[in-house]
C-alpha cells in the first residue's frame, strides 16, 4: 500500500480527537439504512443489489467527525460483476447459466471529516475535507469486493442560498486498489444539488451525481438522486430516497430507506 494520504488523515483525526476529547451527550450518531438497486450495467442480464450499512459517527464540536461503516451486501447476478467503490461493474468473471445470489459482509469503511470553514462563523460557506479508507473485508471470489484497499480524498462545500434553501457541491478522488487479474482505474466523482426545508421537521433534496468508471470501455456513471428527511425528534430522523440512473453504467433505479439517532 503505497498511497497513504487518507489513512494518515484518519489516524491523525483519531489521535487528536478521540484520545484528547471526552465524549458528551449527542456526540454520537447511529445510522442504519437499506438500499435496493437493480440494473443491467452493460451485462445483458439483470443484477439486483441490496446494501445495508450500519454507521457509527463520533462528532467533535466544530472540529470534525469520525465514522465507521460496517455493511451487509447481497448481490444477485450471473457472476460477471464485482461491487467496487459503491457501484456494480462488469468484470471478466465466469458467467453462470442462471443468476445466483452471493451475500455477506461488505467492505468496512473508516471516514474522517475535518471542518475547515463553517458558514455560521466564517459568513462564507461550509468547507469540509474528507478522507476515507475502504478495508477489503468483502469476499472477492463472490464478487462482493476487490480484496484490496481503496482510499478517497475529497472536499465538500455548502452554502445557504435563500431562506430555507442550501446549495451543495462535493468532489472526490479515489485511489482504487489493483487486484491481480483486473485492470482497474482510479476514479473521480462529484455531485451538485440543493436542499429545501419546507417545514421545521421536513427537508427535501435533489442531487446530480457523476463519476468516472473503474474499468475501461464503460460510460461515466450519472445519477439523479431525490431524498426526503423527517426529523421526528431532536435526536432522531427517518429518511428515504430514489436513485434514477441516467447512463447504462448506473442502476436503472435504486430505493433507500433508513433512520438515524444521535446520542
Amino acid at each position: 500500500m503505497a498511497k497513504r494520504p487518507v489513512f494518515a488523515l484518519v489516524l491523525a483525526l483519531a489521535t487528536a480527537f478521540i484520545f484528547l476529547r471526552p465524549a458528551r451527550a449527542e456526540d454520537w450518531k447511529a445510522i442504519l439504512s437499506a438500499t435496493y438497486q437493480t440494473g443491467k450495467y452493460g451485462t445483458g442480464s439483470r443484477i439486483d443489489t441490496v446494501y445495508i450499512p450500519l454507521t457509527i459517527r463520533r462528532y467533535f464540536d466544530n472540529a470534525g467527525a469520525l465514522s465507521l461503516t460496517v455493511p451487509y451486501l447481497s448481490q444477485t447476478s450471473t457472476g460477471q460483476v464485482t461491487f467496487i467503490n459503491g457501484a456494480v461493474f462488469r468484470t471478466k468473471g465466469p458467467k453462470s447459466a442462471m443468476a445466483t445470489t452471493e451475500s455477506g459482509l461488505g467492505d468496512i469503511i473508516a471516514r474522517g471529516d475535518l471542518y475547515v470553514l463553517q458558514e455560521s462563523t466564517s459568513k462564507l460557506l461550509d468547507l469540509t475535507l474528507v478522507g476515507k479508507v475502504k478495508f477489503p473485508t468483502a469476499d472477492r471470489n463472490r464478487g462482493l469486493g476487490t480484496g484490496k484497499f481503496d482510499e478517497t480524498i475529497g472536499v465538500q462545500l455548502a452554502r445557504s442560498i435563500v431562506p430555507d434553501w442550501t446549495g451543495y457541491f462535493d468532489l472526490y478522488y479515489t485511489f482504487i486498489g489493483k487486484p491481480s487479474g483486473l485492470d482497474l482505474k482510479d476514479t473521480t466523482a462529484f455531485d451538485i444539488g440543493a436542499s429545501y426545508k419546507w417545514a421545521e421537521d421536513m427537508t427535501a433534496s435533489l442531487f446530480y451525481a457523476e463519476s468516472t468508471p473503474v474499468v475501461s470501455g464503460v460510460d461515466d456513471l450519472r445519477d439523479l438522486l431525490v431524498n426526503v428527511e423527517y426529523r421526528f425528534s431532536k435526536e432522531g430522523s427517518l429518511f428515504g430516497g430514489v436513485d434514477i440512473g441516467l447512463s447504462p453504467s448506473s442502476p436503472d433505479i435504486g430505493i433507500t430507506g433508513g433512520a438515524s439517532y444521535r446520542f
